[in-house]
């Protein structure tokens, strides 16, 4: 069977591609490809126990970092806007699959900060992903949407809630 230029330079072409779509799937090194949904509500960056969180989303400025001591996230959410943000509350995505949060929703008004902690005992994990979420609702649906009002999936308490003021 003789090969052509033209054959040869498809079948690279598709092992390109193919090369490509797999690196793409397996980005976040666990092989779970849920990496690439991006920087949504739930997405983020993963630190490790040793990193600090600082970021700034929405007009809030949230410092956050894991005290081994403690077995407990702790830090602060700053408004850094003119503007009253409402409801601001906070909430830890662990490696392991359980949800930290959200802490009891508060409004904060400009260029007020409050200390927050949510407690990790009896979790076990190797990263986390964090987020502060603002307003009525996440993802835009609602009072009682999945993460919205006090009816909602996050409406009472959540694991490891708890609010410093």
């Amino acid at each position: 069977m003789k090969i052509t230029k033209s054959t040869l330079i498809r079948t690279m072409t598709a092992a390109v591609i193919l090369v490509l779509l797999s690196c793409f799937a397996f980005a976040d090194g666990d092989g779970d490809g849920k990496e690439g949904k991006g920087e949504g509500e739930e997405g983020g960056k993963r630190y490790t126990k040793s990193q600090v969180c600082k970021e700034t989303r929405k007009g809030v400025l949230m410092s956050l970092e894991y005290d081994a001591t403690s077995k407990a996230f702790v830090g602060t959410v700053k408004n850094v806007t003119k503007k009253t943000v409402e409801r601001v509350r906070v909430e830890v995505h662990l490696s392991n699959g359980v949800e930290l949060g959200p802490t009891k929703p508060g409004d904060l008004k400009p260029g007020k900060e409050r200390a927050v902690t949510l407690s990790a005992k009896g979790q076990t994990f190797s990263w986390w992903s964090t987020h502060a979420e603002s307003g009525t609702s996440e993802h835009g649906l609602g009072e009682g949407g999945e993460h919205g009002g006090e009816d909602g999936e996050h409406g009472g308490e959540r694991k490891g809630e708890r609010e410093n003021r």
